[in-house]
């Protein structure tokens, strides 16, 4: 998450620079330009967050720390609707407290939890085809156990 939040922040910071080296440093801008601006620094930490982990399942940090959001069907709308109930979560800063003793306590989040989505960490190490069948047996076995 803080190599995540760090991208989203730096990139923001980059394009307001861009905008001001395009605008030649006049800094004449109408009132319609700041609020599409406003619209922008609201909704990129949402297409930034949601947008990768909807399409391949993790972000940039995701990447570098090995995790993947994994998820059964419907990705691209549980991935996004994931990170956006993660962002409305972080942006309260109850939620944060609330969802640290929610992954101590039940080792998931209320929105994992609400998305039918969970976080995998994906090590370096290849598996076996036997090793795959095996692990894809007892996942099936788990979630027949879960649905009864």
């Amino acid at each position: 998450m803080i190599i995540d939040c760090c991208v989203c922040v730096f990139s923001l910071l980059g394009l307001v620079h861009l905008r001001e080296w395009a605008s030649g440093g006049s800094g004449e801008v109408g009132l319609i330009y700041i609020l599409l601006w406003f619209m922008f620094f609201a909704l990129w930490p949402f297409i930034y967050f949601g947008i990768p982990t909807g399409l391949w399942g993790a972000t940039l940090g995701k990447l570098v720390c090995r995790l993947k959001v994994d998820w059964r069907q419907g990705g691209f709308r549980r991935g996004f609707k994931r990170e956006t109930l993660k962002l409305l979560t972080i942006f309260s800063v109850v939620g944060v407290f609330f969802c640290a003793f929610q992954v101590i306590g039940r080792g998931t989040t209320w929105y994992d939890t609400l998305c039918g989505t969970r976080v995998e960490f994906r090590g370096r190490m290849r598996l076996t085809k036997m090793q795959k069948r095996f692990r894809r047996h007892m996942k099936d076995r788990q979630a027949s156990k879960e649905r009864v």
